[in-house]
């Protein structure tokens, strides 16, 4: 967890900007983990019980399978079994498909599930992560604006999960992540270039959400999430043009859109569809209205109808579409959610001769860029 030196709001509290330091700066990163066991690899790597934190194994190379047992952790040549340890290794340490560094703590999570966290350095993290965001042949300046939304995005989270087991997961939820094997001389470039830069409004690190490519126009937090936020706001962008997912379609079948609707827990919904449509006001989307045989109405943002139909399938909450006999086809814009920084525009921003300055002004106005450390 980082540190956090600062004033409260609710529950929870933020940093003044500019006291924290960057060797102490940490983030929790959430590793997938899938079955019952876990299975570390390193050349060299150490065992430390997480509540005593006293060492239980030293010297060790190659695999270390970690089991759940009930609330317990079954590792060989450990006992009595503890609830949490932590995995301390002299080089890159190996899960699955992530090469990370940093320290591993393996835990009891709820449900008795297993837990893997990777807690790094947030510069080292962003290293990665940028090669993942964004892609080693970027522009450099486009590089640097990624490094300070994410490093900004990655604070936010930090400071809104204080009190859970992680920070940061490792999928589009939060960011894509996977360890160091793609770092970069240009992701390094890019987070030394800005380093310790985040955005603020009022002197607090701000949500500085981004998406692939906007199509266009990104969309405000209101018209996505529901919540009006002053720095997330729509905004005309002639910079993504040439996305390779700026125009797209998909059709759905009518009987798929019933089975979703059917299965899913959060809606009081059974039959068929009798009727439906778009609504748009001032040629814009505004609710998407379906009704059953049997009298439910439901009325869904496009937000929310995309996330019921899968957000891999469709692409972006800029969409309109329109049924025939057995499908709806959907036609819409960009990929992603559409608030705030567009990837694909601060790509060709750059490629125009803008600096990274510019660019987050752009995409986060009324945003100020300060040095936290």
């Amino acid at each position: 967890m980082i540190p956090v030196v600062g004033f409260g709001l609710g529950m929870l509290w933020f940093p003044q900007v500019g006291i924290l330091s960057a060797n102490e700066y940490m983030v929790r990163v959430a590793l997938p983990v899938q079955g019952p066991n876990i299975e570390i690899v390193g050349s060299q790597f150490s065992v430390w019980d997480e509540e005593t934190q006293e060492p239980l194994l030293d010297e060790l190379k190659g695999k270390l399978t970690v089991a759940i047992q009930g609330r317990v952790l079954a590792i060989q040549g450990i006992e009595p079994k503890p609830p949490r340890v932590r995995i301390r290794g002299d080089g890159p340490l190996r899960i699955g498909h992530h090469t990370l560094v940093g320290e591993i703590e393996i835990r009891v999570g709820a449900s008795r599930r297993l837990q893997a966290i990777n807690h790094l350095p947030l510069e080292r993290y962003l290293v990665g992560l940028l090669a993942e965001e964004m892609g080693v042949d970027w522009p450099q300046e486009a590089l640097k604006a990624q490094a300070v939304a994410s490093r900004t995005f990655s604070v936010h989270r930090c400071l809104k999960r204080q009190r859970e087991a992680y920070d940061l997961s490792t999928d589009t939820l939060d960011q894509v992540y996977r360890g160091i094997l793609n770092e970069a001389e240009q992701t390094e470039s890019a987070v030394k270039a800005t380093h310790g830069e985040v955005l603020t409004y009022g002197s607090i690190p701000v949500e500085a959400l981004f998406h692939a490519c906007c199509g266009g126009q990104t969309r405000s937090a209101k018209e996505v999430f529901g919540t009006a936020v002053d720095y997330l706001v729509q905004i005309r962008d002639p910079y993504c043009s040439g996305c390779p997912s700026e125009n797209w379609t998909v059709e759905i079948s009518i009987a798929d859109m019933e089975n979703l609707l059917n299965h899913s827990r959060e809606l009081n919904w059974f039959g068929t569809i009798a009727s439906m449509q778009q609504v748009v006001e001032e040629g814009q989307p505004v609710q998407n209205e379906f009704s059953s045989n049997h009298g439910q109405k439901l009325s869904f943002s496009n937000q929310k109808l995309r996330e019921l139909l899968g957000v891999e399938r469709v692409w972006s909450s800029l969409f309109s579409w329109r049924p025939n006999s057995t499908e709806l086809l959907f036609q819409g814009h960009g990929r992603g959610h559409g608030v705030g920084l567009c990837q694909w525009g601060a790509r060709g921003m750059a490629k125009r001769g803008k600096g990274y300055q510019e660019i987050l002004q752009f995409y986060y106005p009324r945003t100020e860029l300060r040095k936290m450390y």
